[in-house]
C-alpha cells in the first residue's frame, strides 16, 4: 500500500467530491477514482457510498480516515525530520514575542516545527506592536506573531494568517456583565473599552471601531494601551471591557469570565510577519508550516 494512496483517500475524504480531490491532488479525476477503487480492493472493504449526486463515508471509511490522517501526518513529519539531518538544516530563528495573545497557539505550533527540524535553534525576543516593521527591517528578530491590519499595504513585509477567531468580550469577574451568557454590542459601547494599540490613528484602532461602527453605534470610551499586560490589569482592575479571540477562554478563565457577543459574529485575525528580503532560509521553513490546527 503506498502513501499516495492513503493522501488520496484523505482528500477524497474531506472535500467528499471526486473532481475537488483530483485538483487539490495534481491529478485527472479518472486517475484518483481508480486509485481509490484500487485501496478498497487491497483493503477489502468498501471506503465511500457513491452516487450520481453525492459522494459519502462508509461507517468504515469514517473509522479509517480518522486513523489514517495521522499516520499521513507523521510520515509527513517523519520525512521533514530526516530532510533535517540529511540536507542539513541547521541554523537559528529568532522570534519576537507580544505577549498575550501567543500563548492560544504558539506552544502547539513550536513543537510542530521541532519535531520536523531538530537542528533548527529558537530564540525569542520581546517585541512592541508600535516598532514591528522597523524592528523586522533592522532584523531584531526573524518573524513576529502580531495582528495583521497595520501590515497590510507595508512593502518589505509579508504575513501569512495563521488563525481566525470569533470574538467575544473579556470581563472581570466583578462586573455585572460577567453574570450574562451573551450581551449586545449596544451594552458593551456603555463601558470602557480597552484595547491594545499604540494610537488612534493606527489601522487595527480602526478595525476595532468598525466592530461598533458599522451598527452605527458609539462607545463610551476606547481606552488604547501598549501591551496585553496592561489590557489585562485594567480588566482585572474592572477598569473596562475587551473584545479577543475567543481562544483566550482557555488561558484564562479563572482570571476572567468571558461573554458572547449577540449579532453577527465579528472575526479576529492573527499573523505571523516577516521582512520579504529575509535571507535566513529558517524563516521560508517556519513561515511554510506555520498552521494552527
Amino acid at each position: 500500500m503506498y502513501i499516495n494512496k492513503l493522501v488520496y483517500f484523505i482528500s477524497v475524504a474531506e472535500n467528499l467530491n471526486f473532481t475537488k480531490a483530483a485538483k487539490e491532488c495534481h491529478l485527472a479525476q479518472p486517475a484518483i477514482s481508480q486509485q481509490i477503487y484500487s485501496l478498497e480492493r487491497e483493503l477489502g472493504f468498501q471506503l465511500f457510498i457513491r452516487t450520481s449526486k453525492s459522494v459519502e463515508l462508509t461507517d468504515a471509511g469514517k473509522t479509517f480516515y480518522e486513523d489514517v490522517k495521522n499516520i499521513v501526518e507523521g510520515y509527513k513529519t517523519a520525512v521533514k525530520k530526516a530532510e533535517s539531518v540529511a540536507y542539513g538544516f541547521k541554523g537559528m530563528l529568532t522570534i519576537g514575542i507580544c505577549g498575550g495573545t501567543e500563548e492560544a497557539f504558539l506552544p502547539k505550533l513550536l513543537k510542530r516545527f521541532k519535531e520536523m527540524y531538530p537542528l533548527i535553534e529558537i530564540k525569542f525576543k520581546k517585541a512592541t506592536f508600535n516598532d514591528i516593521s522597523k524592528q523586522l527591517e533592522h532584523k531584531v528578530y526573524d518573524i513576529v506573531f502580531t495582528w495583521p491590519y497595520d501590515l497590510e499595504g507595508v512593502k518589505n513585509i509579508n504575513h501569512k494568517i495563521i488563525f481566525e477567531d470569533e470574538a467575544c468580550a473579556m470581563v472581570s469577574y466583578n462586573n455585572k456583565i460577567s453574570e450574562n451568557n451573551t450581551i449586545s454590542r449596544e451594552n458593551l459601547a456603555l463601558e470602557n473599552n480597552v484595547m491594545v494599540a499604540y494610537e488612534e490613528n493606527s489601522i487595527i484602532y480602526n478595525h476595532f471601531q468598525k466592530f461598533y461602527g458599522k451598527y452605527n453605534i458609539e462607545p463610551k470610551s476606547i481606552i488604547t494601551v501598549a501591551d496585553s499586560q496592561i489590557l489585562n490589569l485594567m480588566i482585572e482592575l474592572n477598569m473596562g471591557v475587551s473584545i479577543v479571540p475567543k481562544a483566550f477562554r482557555e488561558l484564562n478563565n479563572n482570571r476572567f469570565a468571558f461573554v458572547e457577543i449577540e449579532g453577527e459574529p465579528h472575526v479576529i485575525k492573527f499573523c505571523v510577519a516577516y521582512l520579504k528580503d529575509n535571507t535566513n532560509p529558517c524563516v521560508e521553513l517556519f513561515v511554510n508550516n506555520a498552521s494552527i490546527r
